[in-house]
């Protein structure tokens, strides 16, 4: 096609041009080449480093249809793609080049292009995947680059970073007038701040929507005087911006608005005459009547913290004023049962009243429904001539009863260590545990499950009967489902002028409704009341279910509520301490009243409480205590200590280890008398073949024995032991060690090391002694990397008794384990679905680690998605997608295994939700021990189809004031825009435009000066455009 349009062009210019062309008969061959030469740059590679003068590699593939083979250039861009400087010129199209790394680039933001030209002229260029690092720049925020081209030495700076300001004062909610004067203070700072003229203070008027300039290019001395100019607003912030050398702006504004000017007052009182033939006078009154402070600064009395063991009989007392108020009076309603419902305790008080020194009493015993300790609340609502009111709480909860709550502590399994805590004020819910061998035999994933009383309380209404109520439901996630759900309490209030609280209603049977997943009828089932434990019945305790009785179905034949959720009450939050005799020290230690207890969990709208007991290597005496918070999240009252449970701990003397057919990572953590390899490994007969230690080594040979250079095992060292005959048990008598007692020295490089105390602890308590003094650990299945000011992320959570490890050390220390939990800390571990690959660790001695995320535009990574590793179609190595702790993008943490050293294994992933299998880009070279990279700088892969523009969703939507938009971009495009519209199309606000290289990008939408609606993201480069919906809610 260029080449007829060529011709085309010829002949109209001929035309145009009156000019003749003649076809001679001598004919002459000649080519048009218009197709660019192709290339792909492979070699340097992303995350790559680099010092001064070492040898870069850099290889391509260049092919064309030309005849001569065409040259190539290397060009080098040393900072995120900025101008990039020729180093070489008519290099041979041999496909490598060592390239000496610049003395003059100091970056961790390297990037390489080559260019190739045929013999046509025709250009085509390529770029490495991603950045590297030459020299050694520092880890900050302004870069300094120095380079030298044409024998020219240049420096420039880049600095994106903004000065940091605080504004000092005024802080405070204070009025002022046009016209006065006042003094102001701040704080800024920046490397490249001028200290003469960077500041400027500004308004900041009703909410941000407008702004006024109060002074510029002030000097950055801290502090200045203005004048209040001439405006009128109740919402102003001062603002302090300071502005550096390169244009970057930081600012703050004070913490409370303060009042400008004489303010409208929307309340109006009027009195009207007319004329002297019919004279008539009415007043309109809108003005709301107020509370003010009685003597001692507070509004009411009791105002919070009071107790009442009479509730009878309680003083109260307020004052209250209004212009109208010869028959206002002031009406009194009690909330109770941690922020429920509202009671009319007093009507009818006159304003005139006087309530001080007890002259006021009410009975807050709301008709005998309240008959134990309580919290209670009041409401004072003040109502003047002419029906205008004010409704205000007091200020905090009071105490009606004894002092302290009461709380119940009893075992909820003790086959599992499982405690029930309960300390249920008006017993106001009730706890149903599921357990996993009552649903195993008889329903499948996808199965739901709901709590039912078939006579509760099913609406708020107070005309409406007793009947079906659903209380909480849940859906199997596989075979082993078990849950705890605390259940709510349905509670009758309409004798005392209030609404229902739908719920169970005390005493009934609880029921279950099973919603089978293929769409049969729904049916009702009863919890086998042989094996139930508690109570089968709602009766504000609990009910343990270990069996259902599903040879008894009942049909459901009932019309039902939506499901019952916890209510939005006040003050229903709750702090949880414990104290266990054998754990001295806490992961969050109690203050104050709480000194001595360890903080365990706060949980919100529940009453009760399951609490596993950890592993512990003595008896104990296990307590609780409970604490209410109030809505700042301070904590009010507590409730009785509990008298504590004892739990008994048999330890053995006894060292038993399970070792699975294949490769073995294991420690002994028992001395005996007799440490000789026979004798320890008597009991595995002639299961084993070899073993070895980090230096030394045995093999095993029938009728003989263990044979070699390791003679003895020892209690610092792991071992690695191979079973080939079939799995086997180590097993000795012995004495346990004590941890603090058994220091391990380490090296400076890899250790390998064994686990002395007898139970699980979280590897940042475990690995405590030796700090900073090693940056990697690693187990047969797993691994973690040490983090400076953060600890111990990976794979690895937990040390685990008789298991062994390897361990880098940077420097030469001594590892000394705690005895035992030195925090409450758990590790939760989330079931996962099987892997979509088979794969067998033990059939390696060796391993390795890689951590990578992936760079993709056309798939959304989610959990349960699988990369695994490839050696000849054969897997060697796998592991899930889970959000970084570090980043919250989501990583794949792999262990690799292989005893061959510099292999090249390629990578798949497993896209759970798609059920699809995708081919990634990327390659490694696998060697034993190998450590690639970590959460700080995952190794970054791509699907091999990545070739599409993205816009995702953005997040969160709908959205107030803020609004994450993420994107994806496949080649750098130098005219990417991102705008804001409207409903109506109109552009409201530009977030970018301009150069962008490839890859993923973030940019976030401050929507905070726009009203509520609908509003448009649109993409845009310059042949592709994406647009996105999202809704603004204030």
């Amino acid at each position: 096609m260029i080449f007829f349009k060529t011709i085309l062009s010829i002949l109209m210019l001929s035309f145009i041009f009156s000019e003749e062309i003649y076809i001679t008969a001598y004919s002459q061959s000649f080519t048009i080449d218009s197709i660019v030469p192709e290339i792909e740059l492979f070699e340097p590679g992303a995350g790559d480093s680099y010092e001064h003068g070492d040898i870069i590699n850099v290889s391509w593939n260049s092919s064309d249809q030309s005849p001569l083979n065409n040259p190539i250039t290397i060009n080098v861009s040393p900072y995120l793609d900025d101008d990039y400087i020729e180093l070489h010129t008519n290099l041979p199209n041999n496909g490598s080049f060592d390239l000496f790394a610049p003395q003059f680039i100091n970056s961790f933001f390297v990037s390489i292009r080559i260019d190739v030209k045929d013999s046509y002229g025709n250009i085509s260029y390529a770029y490495n995947e991603g950045y590297f690092t030459i020299g050694e720049p520092q880890d900050n925020e302004i870069i300094t680059t120095n380079f030298y081209q044409e024998y020219t030495s240049n420096t420039f700076t880049i600095d994106t970073k903004k000065p940091e300001v605080t504004w000092v004062s005024p802080n405070d909610q204070d009025a002022y007038e046009a016209g006065d004067v006042v003094a102001v203070s701040w704080d800024a700072s920046d490397e490249t701040l001028n200290q003469d003229d960077s500041v400027d203070i500004y308004f900041q008027i009703d909410n941000g929507l407008s702004e006024y300039l109060l002074a510029e290019s002030l000097q950055n001395s801290g502090q200045t005087t203005i004048i209040i100019p001439d405006i009128n607003s109740q919402f102003v912030l001062f603002e302090a911006r300071a502005t550096d050398n390169y244009g970057n702006i930081g600012k703050d504004v004070s913490n409370n608005y303060i009042v400008i000017g004489e303010q409208e007052n929307p309340e109006l009182e009027i009195n009207t005459s007319l004329d002297s033939t019919y004279t008539s006078l009415f007043t309109i009154d809108t003005k709301a009547p107020e509370f003010v402070p009685l003597s001692n600064g507070n509004y009411f009395y009791p105002n919070g913290s009071e107790i009442f063991e009479d509730y009878t009989n309680i003083p109260i007392d307020f004052s209250a004023t209004d212009d109208s108020d010869e028959a206002a009076s002031v009406d009194v309603s009690l909330g109770y049962i941690l922020g429920g419902w509202y009671l009319p305790v007093a009507e009818n008080i006159s304003f005139e009243s006087d309530c001080s020194n007890s002259n006021c009493t009410i009975d807050m015993s709301v008709n005998g429904l309240v008959e134990s300790s309580i919290w209670g609340r009041l409401i004072f609502k003040a109502t003047d001539d002419f029906g205008n009111t004010t409704e205000q709480y007091n200020d905090d909860y009071f105490v009606l009863g004894s002092t302290e709550g009461d709380i119940a502590l009893n075992w909820f399994d003790e086959d599992e260590g499982e405690i029930l805590l309960d300390w249920g004020w008006n017993g106001a819910t009730h706890t149903v545990g599921m357990k996993r061998n009552a649903i195993a035999q008889y329903l499948q994933s996808g199965d739901q499950i709901t709590y039912v009383d078939l006579n509760g309380i099913p609406t708020s209404s107070c005309n409406d009967d007793n009947g079906y109520v659903e209380l909480y439901n849940f859906t199997i996630t596989d075979s082993s489902y078990s849950s705890k759900e605390t259940l709510l309490k349905g509670i009758n209030h309409c004798e005392q002028g209030g609404e229902k609280r739908p719920g169970y209603v005390q005493g009934n049977p609880v029921y279950l409704k099973i919603t089978p997943s293929n769409g049969d009828a729904p049916y009702l089932v009863l919890p086998d009341s042989s094996t139930v434990e508690g109570s089968n019945r709602f009766n504000d305790t609990h009910t343990i279910i270990r069996n259902i009785n599903f040879s008894n179905t009942i049909p459901l034949n009932y019309s039902y509520n939506s499901i019952m959720s916890s209510d939005d009450r006040d003050y229903d939050g709750f702090s949880i301490y414990n104290k266990i005799t054998s754990i001295r020290d806490c992961d969050i230690p109690g203050t104050g009243e709480n000194s001595g207890w360890c903080f365990e969990e706060t949980v919100y709208n529940q009453n009760t409480y399951v609490d596993r007991i950890p592993n512990m290597q003595q008896s104990s005496n296990v307590k609780y205590r409970v604490w209410l918070l109030d809505n700042a999240g301070n904590e009010v009252f507590k409730t009785l200590d509990t008298g504590g449970l004892n739990y008994y701990v048999e330890l053995s003397d006894i060292y038993d280890k399970s070792l699975a057919f294949g490769w073995n990572w294991f420690s002994t953590n028992m001395s005996a008398n007799d440490m000789s390899i026979n004798t320890m490994l008597s009991s595995l007969s002639d299961a084993g073949s070899y073993i070895k230690s980090q230096s030394q080594y045995a093999d095993y040979y029938n009728g003989v024995g263990w044979l070699g250079t390791l003679a003895s095992l020892d209690n610092l060292s792991m071992y690695k032991i191979n079973l080939t005959g079939s799995s086997g048990n180590i097993s000795y008598e012995g004495v346990q060690l004590t941890p603090s007692q058994t220091p391990l020295s380490l090296n400076s490089g890899w250790n390998w090391i064994s686990y002395i105390p007898n139970e699980s602890i979280n590897i940042n308590d475990a690995l405590a002694s030796i700090s900073n003094n090693a940056t990697y650990i690693k187990s047969q299945s797993g691994y973690a990397d040490y983090y400076d000011g953060i600890g111990w992320l990976g794979t690895i959570s937990e040390l685990d008794p008789k298991d062994g490890y390897m361990i880098n050390a940077s420097n030469a220390t001594t590892l000394t384990y705690p005895d035992t939990r030195t925090s409450m800390q758990k590790t939760h571990k989330i079931e996962k679905p099987d892997y979509y690959w088979d794969f067998n660790y033990r059939d390696y001695q060796n391993n390795g680690s890689i951590t990578l995320e992936l760079d993709d535009i056309d798939i959304q990574i989610e959990e349960n998605d699988q990369i695994a590793a490839f050696y000849n179609d054969e897997c060697r190595g796998l592991g899930y997608a889970e959000k970084s702790q570090l980043t919250d993008e989501y990583v794949f943490q792999i262990m690799l295994y292989g005893d061959e050293s510099d292999i090249l294994l390629n990578f798949k992933l497993y896209d759970d939700s798609e059920d699809s299998i995708y081919d990634l880009n990327e390659k490694i070279s696998y060697y034993p021990n190998i450590h690639s990279n970590t959460l700080l700088d995952p190794f970054r892969m791509s699907t091999i189809n990545n070739k599409n523009l993205k816009l995702d969703n953005p997040y969160p939507n709908p959205f107030n004031p803020t609004t994450s938009i993420s994107y994806n971009i496949p080649f750098e495009t130098n005219n990417l825009s991102i705008n804001v519209y409207d409903i109506t199309g109109r552009l409201v606000e530009e977030l970018y435009k301009g150069n962008q290289f490839k890859g993923k990008h973030k940019i976030t939408w401050n929507a905070e000066k726009f009203s509520s609606g609908v509003y448009f993201i649109k993409l845009q480069t310059s042949n592709e455009q994406i647009t996105k919906k999202i809704i603004l809610i204030k």
